[in-house]
C-alpha cells in the first residue's frame, strides 16, 4: 500500500506500474484502488493569502511562493513629507511570460572554504534578480552565486547583456 499526503497533477495519471510484461501490468492495474480525501480549495489570490487558507503545498508552510518587496531610500519619510498622497487598492492581473526564444542555464556547483557557491551561465536578461532567487532556492549565501549572460543573449527587442559575470 502506498499513501501520499496530497496529489496535485494536471493529468488523470496518478501513478505508474513497471512490470515485466503487459499482461502482468494489466493484472496489477486491476488491483489498484485509489481513494481521495477532498481538500479545501481557494479560487482567488487574495483569499489564498489568508492565514486560514488551505495550503497548496503543505511543506512550504505558506501559499506565498515569493515576496519581492523593493524599497529604495527613506520611503516612509517621503510619504510623510509629501504634499499629497493617493492611496488605493490596486490589483495586477495574472500574466504569463511566453518566451519567443529558447532559455537555458548551465551551472557549476563548487565546494569551497567559504561554503558552497554556484556559477551559472544563462541567456537571462535579469541576472541581478536571478542571483537572490537562485541563492534562496539553493540555500546558500548570495555572495556564493554568480550569473553570466553571454553577449549574444538578445531579447526580442534586440537589447543585449554584457558578458560580465554578476556576483552579488
Amino acid at each position: 500500500m502506498i499513501t501520499c499526503r496530497s496529489v496535485s497533477l494536471p493529468t488523470p495519471t496518478h501513478g505508474h506500474l513497471y512490470c515485466r510484461t503487459l499482461y502482468v501490468a494489466e493484472d496489477a492495474a486491476e488491483l489498484v484502488t485509489v481513494e481521495y480525501d477532498e481538500l479545501g480549495a481557494v479560487t482567488a489570490a487574495r483569499a489564498a493569502l489568508e492565514p486560514d487558507a488551505p495550503l497548496l503545498h503543505e511543506d512550504a508552510g505558506s501559499n506565498v511562493a515569493t515576496d519581492r518587496t523593493f524599497s529604495f531610500g527613506p520611503v516612509e519619510q517621503r510619504f510623510r513629507d509629501a504634499a499629497h498622497v493617493v492611496t488605493g487598492r490596486y490589483d495586477f492581473p495574472r500574466y504569463s511570460s511566453v518566451p519567443m526564444e529558447c532559455y537555458s542555464v548551465i551551472a557549476q556547483w563548487n565546494e569551497g572554504d567559504g561554503g558552497p557557491s554556484v556559477e551559472a551561465w544563462a541567456n537571462f536578461h535579469g541576472p541581478f534578480s536571478m542571483v537572490p532567487v537562485m541563492a534562496g532556492a539553493l540555500g546558500i549565501r548570495r555572495r556564493g552565486c554568480g550569473c553570466t549572460s553571454p553577449p549574444t543573449s538578445a531579447a526580442a527587442s534586440g537589447s543585449r547583456r554584457a558578458s560580465t559575470p554578476t556576483w552579488c
